[in-house]
Formats: C-alpha cells, sequence, structure tokens
C-alpha cells in the first residue's frame, strides 16, 4: 500500500492561486448565474444600439408618414356613428395610445343610455364596472364592449375601402386590415417600411376613478417631478374582459395617459434595461400565452417605487436592473401575484392554472441560471430583423428609383418656399438640429424633424 504524500504549498503560491488573475470584485458577479456583470451591461448596451439602428432617417420618416396616415385616417370616418346615439356621446376612431373619444360624460364610472338604443344592442340586467357598464335602474340597456368593437370594424374597413379606391401617390398602401376580437389590425406598406398598427376604440373619461383614490394617497417615484394633475388628468375604459369575464358587457379600465407622463420620470437606464428584458421575456413566455408587456411594465413601475433614484440613475447598474426585473417575475409567479400598479387590488395572475404558473417559471429559471446567453439570442434577433427589414427598403427603393428622378424635379419649384420655411425654423430654434425630408412620392408635403421630434 503507498501512500501519497502532498508537497507543502508557499505562502506565495497560495496567495496566487487563491485569486485567479481574471477575477475583479465580487460585486462584478451575478451570484446566481456566474455572470459578468459588465458583460451583461454590454450586452444590454448593444442591443440598444441594434434596436436603434432600425430607425434611421429614412426609416423615421417612413413610420412618421404611417403614423400621420392612421391619424388622418381615422379622424374621417366613412360611416357615420350608430343613429340612435345621444348627442351627448360622440365616440369617434382613435388609436389606443393618443386621444381621448367621449366628451360631455359624466364623471361617474356609470354611463347610462336610458332613452337610446345602439343598433342590436341586446337588452340585460345593468351592472357595475367591475363586470359590466350600464345605467341605473332595471332594465336599462348597456354599453355592449363587442358591438362596439364592431361597428369599429366596420367603420375603418369602410374608410380603408374608400382609400383603396381612390389611391394617390405618397399614400402608405394599405395590404391588410382583420379583426382580432376587440382590436383591428392595418398592415400599412410605406416606402420600404410595412407596419402593423392595432387599433383599439376606447372610452375616454376625464379626472380619475374613485376605485383607484387609494394609489393617490401612497409615496411614489414620480412624487416632485410631475404634478398630480398630469397624473390623473384621465383614464380609458377598453372593450376588453378578465379571464372569468363576460365579453359582451364587460370593459376595463386603461391608464395609458397616466403611463405616459410617468414614463418621463423613468431614468434612460432603466428604460434599456427593460427594453432588453421585455424582448427577451416576451419571446420565451409567448407559450402558453399569459405574461404580456403590459406586466412587465407593471413590474418596472412598482420596482420605481421600490427603490432609490440615485440607484436607478446609474448607467453602470443596467444588469442589475434586468436581474432584479427577472426575479420580479418569478417571484410573482411562484406566489401567482402580479397587483396592477394603478389598482394594487387587482391581482393580475389570480387565474393562472398552477400547471401554466409551473410551465412559465420553469422557462424562466433558463434565462435567470443564463441571462447572457439569452441576451445573445435577442441581439441575434434584432440584427437578423434589421438586415431583413434593410433588403426589403432597398428592393422597394429600387423600384423606385425610375420614377423618384422625374419627381425630385419638380421639388425645385418649391425651394424657394421650403427655404424660408428652412430659415423660419433655424431662428425659432437656435442650437437645434434641424433635418428635412421629402417624400419621393408625394415633394409637396415636406417633413422637418428638429432633435429628435417629426413635424
Amino acid at each position: 500500500m503507498t501512500m501519497a504524500s502532498l508537497s507543502p504549498v508557499s505562502s506565495r503560491d497560495a496567495n496566487t492561486n487563491s485569486k485567479p488573475a481574471h477575477a475583479k470584485a465580487l460585486t462584478d458577479l451575478d451570484f446566481h448565474s456566474g455572470a459578468r456583470i459588465e458583460e451583461i451591461n454590454k450586452l444590454i448596451q448593444e442591443f440598444g444600439k441594434h434596436e436603434l439602428r432600425e430607425y434611421d432617417d429614412q426609416r423615421a420618416l417612413e413610420v412618421h408618414t404611417a403614423k400621420d396616415f392612421i391619424f388622418s385616417m381615422l379622424g374621417e370616418p366613412a360611416n357615420p356613428l350608430p343613429p340612435s346615439l345621444p348627442p351627448s356621446l360622440l365616440l369617434s376612431l382613435t388609436p389606443s395610445l393618443a386621444r381621448s373619444l367621449v366628451h360631455s360624460l359624466t364623471h361617474s364610472l356609470t354611463l347610462s343610455l336610458p332613452h337610446s338604443r345602439p343598433p342590436s344592442l341586446p337588452h340585460s340586467r345593468p351592472r357595475g364596472v367591475g363586470t359590466g357598464l350600464g345605467g341605473g335602474g332595471g332594465g336599462a340597456h348597456y354599453f355592449s364592449p363587442t358591438r362596439v368593437a364592431d361597428w369599429f370594424f366596420r367603420s375603418v374597413s369602410a374608410v380603408i375601402g374608400e382609400i383603396r379606391s381612390h389611391p394617390q401617390r405618397g399614400v402608405p398602401r394599405v395590404e391588410k386590415v382583420e379583426q382580432n376580437g376587440t382590436v383591428v389590425s392595418v398592415i400599412l406598406r410605406a416606402g420600404g417600411s410595412r407596419m402593423l398598427y392595432d387599433i383599439v376604440p376606447v372610452v375616454s373619461f376625464k379626472g380619475w376613478p374613485a376605485v383607484a383614490q387609494n394609489w393617490l394617497m401612497e409615496n411614489h417615484f414620480w412624487d416632485g417631478k410631475i404634478t398630480e394633475e398630469e397624473v390623473i388628468s384621465g383614464f380609458y375604459l377598453v372593450p376588453a374582459c378578465s379571464a372569468s369575464g363576460d365579453p359582451q358587457n364587460e370593459w376595463r379600465l386603461a391608464f395609458s395617459r397616466s403611463e405616459v407622463q410617468l414614463k418621463k420620470c423613468i431614468s434612460p437606464a432603466l428604460i434599456h434595461a427593460y427594453q432588453a428584458y421585455k424582448a427577451v421575456i416576451i419571446k420565451l413566455l409567448s407559450r402558453p400565452k399569459a405574461i404580456s408587456p403590459y406586466h412587465l411594465r407593471s413590474l418596472m413601475l412598482w420596482a420605481c417605487d421600490r427603490l432609490p433614484s440615485s440607484f436607478l440613475s446609474q448607467d453602470d447598474n443596467t444588469a442589475h436592473f434586468l436581474l432584479g426585473l427577472i426575479d420580479d417575475l418569478s417571484h410573482c409567479l411562484v406566489n401567482k401575484s402580479c397587483p396592477s400598479y394603478f389598482l394594487p387590488q387587482c391581482n393580475m395572475f389570480e387565474h393562472l392554472s398552477d400547471e401554466t404558473v409551473l410551465l412559465l417559471a420553469c422557462k424562466l429559471s433558463s434565462v435567470r441560471t443564463d441571462p447572457a446567453e439569452h441576451l445573445r439570442t435577442a441581439i441575434e434577433h434584432a440584427k437578423a430583423a434589421n438586415k431583413l427589414a434593410q433588403e426589403l427598403r432597398k428592393a422597394s427603393r429600387g423600384v423606385q428609383a425610375s420614377q423618384s428622378d422625374g419627381v425630385l424635379v419638380n421639388a425645385g419649384r418649391q425651394d424657394d418656399s421650403l427655404a424660408r420655411k428652412l430659415q423660419q425654423l433655424v431662428t425659432e430654434n437656435p442650437g437645434k438640429s434641424i433635418s428635412v425630408f421629402l417624400n419621393p412620392e408625394d415633394v409637396s408635403k415636406p417633413h422637418f424633424r428638429i432633435d429628435d421630434k417629426f413635424f
């Protein structure tokens, strides 16, 4: 029997072996995954660059043209409103994130239509806003979200049909319009860009709902940065029901106006981390369908309330932000609890089954175990999407090249007025970057960009 002997290790050798040359401070490592914090920071930064690269000057102009087309189209519906609606109820067409729809309504959360009945609107016992939207008293009619959505789709389809029958140069081409539940999806082609717009009819109220009053009494990250009046300027009712609700008579509260204001108070570092986090999570947890960007955005807002702004404003902490948001989502799944930011009493994960929660939590665990690899995958997807978009735009512009020369000659006739407009913008906006863009298909309508804003 032989025995192996251990040779003594000098103190110098021990010190050398105890700390590898590549290691840094302990705070440079993520405890759970072992990933380098610095590496994750760089990957988030790279992802942001590829996301922004898609919006070069030409792409930004095409997006602006398409958005302008959507707003113009919705401002002039071909089909009139249901004729039996009273004058005080003016339901208009609008994208889900933008304009107010209903004016001259009461500040109450009850919409009463005691003397009028929209076409084909069924009779029903009125219910409260939690499960429906109805008037007071027995036998009254209720405002059906599904029938409003159907009318909305017919109106948008009629407008698009009219546009298609009278095509104009420089106007985006509508490739497809379809109804997906209460959402109208429109696919537009503007130059070399192809864009999808999801449009939802909403009922808009001024003021603030009583059910969300307690939220205003708490301390929030936006305190002192924007006024309470800016945050509570209004809210929407959207045609969407809960998991166990009745889609025929249930509306959902939405606080899109408030979210736009709150975003002004969120640090760019956290926004960058959130964008990368959303790109990874939404793709990975797409099936079964349970996690939406709204859930992820709510977690970010809760984090803003929980953590000091001095911490959230540091660019070097983007990796910690992303890892923390993943941990928050994991916690919510395991506990089947994801409170709405504006309505904390509303648990958005309450309806999820144990099987769904377990499956999603396991998928999320794979991200937390190797966040760097999932970020690299997201970056590769962003690169591929940008490359494909560039190839499509290049092919589209090649087809239009023969037409552009003749059109641009006509643009010379407007040089004087354009020069005067530019001179005016330069005078009114000293020190700012000003660009002008001409659509080769319609040079009569130049677009201007002042810094990052289009006009």
